[in-house]
């Protein structure tokens, strides 16, 4: 009979908070990966909100940064639009406040040149004698990254007009 580490020994409730104290400060995590890692640790109910609300008390749990630097991440290293942000983030249980705050962190300026760096670097792949066809693959690429169809669709007319 096989049992985890954690049923063989019964973590007391400072030593669950220094797990998960060192666990927020790793990476921003939101609320809902905190009740996961309780749950995987046993701890529910009352005894959770108690800890959630000791790490937001003292700044290790903060939804409002934990947006902003999953925004930023997801931007500025993977390319994501904002809409698969918006999606991704709203999955993670925040408020469409504290998505809007964390989105609008995003410069029109950096978004609108990200469209176009990508667009560049995917029409140089995109291979087809069919305009129509090559628009519709390059917009289903931008859309599919998450950014808004009216932006994308004025970028390609942009590209392909020149």
């Amino acid at each position: 009979m096989s049992q985890t580490k954690n049923q063989d020994k019964q973590l007391s409730p400072e030593e669950i908070y220094v797990k998960l104290a060192a666990y927020c400060a790793y990476q921003d995590r939101c609320r809902k990966e905190v009740a996961q890692k309780l749950a995987e640790l046993g701890v529910e109910g009352q005894k959770a909100e108690v800890l959630m609300a000791r790490l937001e008390e003292e700044r290790f749990l903060d939804e409002n940064r934990y947006a902003e630097s999953f925004t930023r991440g997801r931007f500025y290293q993977k390319k994501w639009g904002r809409e698969k942000i918006r999606y991704e983030l709203r999955g993670r249980g925040l408020s469409s406040s504290q998505v809007d705050r964390a989105l609008a962190g995003i410069p029109d300026e950096d978004y609108r040149e990200t469209i176009h760096q990508l667009l560049e670097r995917k029409a140089a792949h995109v291979r087809d004698s069919d305009d129509f066809v090559r628009r519709q693959k390059l917009a289903r690429y931008l859309i599919g990254k998450g950014f808004e169809s009216a932006l994308v669709w004025e970028a390609i007319d942009l590209l392909m007009d020149r």
